[in-house]
């Protein structure tokens, strides 16, 4: 899926490969203006991306961005934007290629430039894809389909049907998928666009195969050569080409073709140096190698594939050839190998979520071990699988209940209002129905007895009625006038709070320790973090030391929203300040130090004063020794060893102003074991209220939710939990940020 989201993302540039050679002579003549060397230096840096080499790509990048800057060339800025864009989700960090697409987008509506912004527009709907939320990306990209028809831009309209027939391909929507993806290769064959073509038949060619129709498949492979007699195929296609022609012949059993059209395609990827379809293809000669039993062979494919997933850092092609290479050692007996080449691609496919290599992983460890005579843990791995499937099945269903019961409580609201319409017409027409007797009756009785009299004094009553109603209706027109600015300036000062703390929160964000640090902490880990309004009160916080130490620590503020997200600011300064510059690593004396600048930083002088400050959980791990410090602030560390929870207590008493402030904070020497877990919490798990009865979740019961799931993957754990507490939570409001984290040793 990858390659394909990488062709879309160039596709919707309009800027394909070119001839380098004569773009790079005519940068050096002389006198070019400024403008036209920032498009050559554009399409260079995009042409060297798009044959897979990097650093030139990077190169010609800086250059364009450099003078694209000094000539105000908003453009270049923009193209610039959407390399870094592009840049970040080759190495999967999606968040800063949204960011980075956003930026580009937001340069090229600085000048009205529409295919700038339904460029970086499709950028962001394919990364929406890829991170597997197919929804957002299908309003996005049916807004940019809005949006091209509205600008009568068919280039990009037709990028927009591509992309939106790729998003449905991902959820098996496969009628509709060709339905958009036909839609884009008509525009494209009346505009004689041969290059987006060849991403239309390629796609198009994917799916018929993906769906069992191999035979249209070839049918769309065949229009791509045919393309190749009015321009030559692209090295990229060529790739794609054999590797999909090779995996239609394996599936129809004619293995000696399909080792034909793998070797052309090694041969393909080498010469055009893309790597990510040459480790595929290396991939598929294995199996093909392993059907022939030439495990050698075999053997010497895997390991090159292993090389180069190492090398561009690609985890979800590593976890697949460590697999491989398990079967490959599988087949060589040796079982105890192959469970560590199992273990490692299991390993990976946890981390990035994959559920079906998940499941071949589990059921290689299953075998390996049952060959090894260790029965037991085959078991174990074989109810993993069963209990792993049926957890997908269930979340399946879940989201299924929670679609019918939001359709079900529309259409009753919507039969409460049909109701409560038809009853107040009914009620209109009864009231209307007794009127007209009762007005009837009394105009028979006055004009009987008092005629003439009563008519000149309803006149005079009505002339003074209506004098009276046009008085009273102009004094409410001005209330309502009045009342409308009041809503509109409320309304305007309440987005300004909202925008303010909406970037608030970006900073938290920023601020809050990254993933980069907890991986060196531990690869096995989760964060649990939910704020109950935009900015939090909690805050984590960890520094790994060159000395073999990592510390870490998970803080509670008074308060929430902005006074707590103020207060977590100065809490991250001050450990930072303790542990980074002033090299203090003892657990005790930094609640004690921090206890001593949070009084002097909020200026209070005793417990009749301000009561702000934190309780907090903070660990000073040894790795050497394998030895956890622990001092807590109100809060305790709880660990779970061999399925049984052990909880450890830190002082009563806050990081701030208290009873006696001269007690000082203790800690406790923990030695761990390999397989360990860690748990720390603030108190929003335990404090929210839900249930049957609407009381407290409690302390009690978390532990024993931590102590029974404490053996699975920890991604897994952050979602059972999540899961309990919003079934727990129900319709009720969250009453306080909520942080929980865990760490296997």
């Amino acid at each position: 899926m990858k390659k394909i989201i990488f062709i879309c993302l160039l596709f919707s540039l309009k800027l394909f490969s070119g001839n380098t050679d004569s773009l790079i002579k005519l940068l050096l003549k002389q006198n070019l203006p400024d403008t036209q060397r920032v498009k050559i230096l554009s399409r260079l840096s995009v042409d060297y991306e798009f044959s897979n080499d990097l650093p030139n790509a990077e190169k010609y990048a800086k250059l364009y961005y450099a003078l694209a800057l000094k000539v105000k060339n908003y453009i270049g800025i923009g193209d610039y934007y959407n390399y870094i864009g592009r840049k970040f989700y080759y190495k999967q960090f999606y968040d800063s290629a949204i960011i980075n697409f956003g930026r580009a987008a937001k340069q090229f509506e600085e000048i009205n430039f529409n295919r700038g912004i339904a460029s970086a527009g499709n950028n962001i709907a394919s990364i929406y894809s890829e991170k597997g939320d197919i929804k957002k990306s299908i309003i996005e990209h049916r807004w940019l389909m809005g949006f091209n028809k509205k600008n009568k831009d068919t280039t990009s309209l037709s990028a927009s049907y591509s992309n939106l027939g790729l998003c449905f391909m991902n959820i098996f929507e496969n009628d509709s998928a060709i339905h958009y993806i036909t839609l884009s290769s008509r525009i494209n064959e009346k505009a004689n666009n041969n290059n987006a073509l060849q991403s239309n038949y390629f796609n198009l060619a994917t799916i018929n195969y993906n769906i069992g129709q191999s035979k249209k498949a070839l049918f769309y492979l065949n229009l791509l050569f045919s393309l190749s007699e009015k321009m030559p195929l692209k090295p990229n296609f060529l790739n794609l080409i054999y590797a999909l022609k090779a995996n239609i012949c394996h599936d129809f059993g004619n293995i000696d073709s399909a080792d034909f059209y793998v070797s052309k395609t090694i041969v393909s990827s080498l010469e055009s140096g893309d790597k990510m379809t040459l480790i595929d293809a290396l991939n598929h000669q294995a199996r093909l190698y392993i059907i022939k039993n030439n495990l050698s062979g075999a053997s010497i494919s895997i390991q090159e594939s292993i090389r180069l997933s190492k090398e561009i850092e690609s985890d979800f092609l590593l976890s697949k050839s460590y697999e491989i290479y398990g079967h490959i050692l599988m087949k060589e007996k040796k079982y105890k190998e192959a469970s560590k080449y199992y273990n490692m691609s299991f390993d990976i496919a946890i981390k990035s979520n994959s559920s079906d290599q998940i499941i071949e992983d589990l059921k290689g460890l299953a075998n390996s071990h049952a060959l090894t005579g260790e029965f037991k843990q085959s078991a174990l791995y074989l109810d993993s699988i069963i209990k792993y499937k049926d957890r997908l099945n269930q979340e399946e269903e879940f989201k299924n209940i929670k679609e019918i019961e939001a359709q079900f409580e529309t259409e009753k609201k919507d039969i409460l209002i049909l109701k409560s319409n038809s009853d107040l017409k009914a009620s209109e027409a009864e009231s209307k129905r007794k009127s007209i007797i009762l007005i009837s009756g009394s105009i028979a009785l006055f004009v009987t007895l008092f005629l003439a009299v009563i008519a000149i004094v309803n006149f005079r009553k009505a002339q003074k009625a209506k004098q009276i109603v046009q008085s009273q209706n102009k004094t409410l027109e001005q209330k309502n006038h009045e009342v409308e600015l009041q809503k509109n300036l409320v309304l305007e000062k309440q987005n300004e709070i909202i925008s303010s703390i909406n970037y608030a929160q970006r900073i938290q964000s920023a601020v809050l320790t990254g993933e980069d640090v907890w991986k060196k902490i531990s690869k096995e880990y989760f964060i649990l973090f939910k704020p109950k309004d935009i900015v939090s009160g909690d805050f984590y916080w960890a520094h790994v030391l060159p000395n073999g130490r990592a510390v870490f620590a998970l803080a509670d503020c008074t308060g929430h929203g902005v006074p707590g997200g103020f207060m977590s600011m100065l809490g991250n300064s001050f450990l930072n300040e303790l542990v980074v510059e002033n090299k203090i690593f003892n657990a005790a004396t930094l609640l004690n130090k921090l206890r001593d600048k949070v009084i002097k930083a909020l200026d209070q002088k005793g417990q009749r004063q301000q009561q702000d400050g934190m309780d907090i959980v903070l660990c000073v791990w040894n790795k050497m020794e394998n030895t956890l410090e622990f001092a807590g602030a109100n809060n305790n560390l709880y660990l779970v060893r061999e399925n049984k929870m052990n909880e450890f207590k830190g002082n009563k008493m806050p990081i701030g102003t208290f009873i006696n402030d001269k007690i000082l904070f203790t800690s406790q020497i923990i030695q761990l074991q390999k397989g360990d877990c860690i748990y720390v919490t603030t108190d929003g798990f335990a404090d929210q209220f839900g249930g049957t009865k609407g009381k407290k979740y409690k302390y009690k019961q978390l532990e024993e939710v931590l102590e029974t799931i404490n053996d699975m993957p920890m991604d897994i754990q952050s979602e059972i939990l999540e899961k309990e507490l919003i079934e727990w939570k129900g319709q009720l409001e969250q009453v306080d940020d909520i942080c929980v984290i865990g760490i296997r040793v």
